[in-house]
């Protein structure tokens, strides 16, 4: 029915069992981790989109010359790069939103090891259930385009046409209540008269 339900046997036994586990799955806000020790996760913000990113860094051992990031099977895109550190594609849409999902993520590079091939490395972007709530949250009741206040200004709207239309009806019908009533005064006059 759309309801969550907490299990509190099975929620206390993974509390006693794996602490930090726990407190990941539910308060993790945009941690992450990288699979290749020369380039580690920095850091994301509430426009970075939780999930898994491929990142590949060129370099000639002293400096990074290129950068790209993908969502993991994407497309490549060019990352901005500065001293050892790589930034996700930061830009925002014409309504104030990322255009991609590394928006402003970070890692950093161990720029010794760039000489030679790419190195490359699979960067998972984490958040917790509470963090995904607050944003499936922020989402829908954000005050000016938030999926709530959308609904609530469109029924808004149909009801102010729907007064609207019963103002128009209730007009009608007393201009045809009043054309009646001269109507039969009109005829009771006649019959007075004949």
């Amino acid at each position: 029915d759309g309801m969550l339900e907490l299990d509190t046997k099975v929620f206390d036994k993974a509390v006693v069992e794996d602490y930090n586990g726990v407190l990941a799955l539910i308060g993790t806000n945009k941690t992450g981790d990288s699979t290749n020790d020369a380039i580690k996760f920095y850091s994301a913000n509430k426009f970075t989109t939780a999930g898994q990113y491929e990142a590949r860094v060129y370099g000639n051992g002293a400096l990074i010359t290129s950068a790209q990031i993908r969502e993991t099977g994407g497309t490549w895109r060019n990352a901005t790069f500065s001293g050892s550190t790589v930034t996700g594609d930061s830009t925002f849409d014409s309504n104030g939103n990322p255009v991609y999902g590394e928006h402003s993520l970070q890692f950093t590079v161990d720029v010794s090891q760039t000489s030679g091939s790419p190195l490359t490395s699979t960067i998972y972007v984490k958040q917790g259930f509470a963090g995904a709530a607050y944003d499936v949250l922020n989402t829908n009741l954000d005050s000016m385009d938030g999926s709530i206040p959308i609904t609530v200004k469109s029924i808004d709207q149909t009801i102010k046409n729907r007064n609207e239309r019963i103002d128009e009806e209730q007009k009608r019908l007393d201009d045809e209540r009043q054309r009646l009533v001269e109507r039969f005064a009109r005829l009771e006059k006649t019959l007075q008269l004949l």
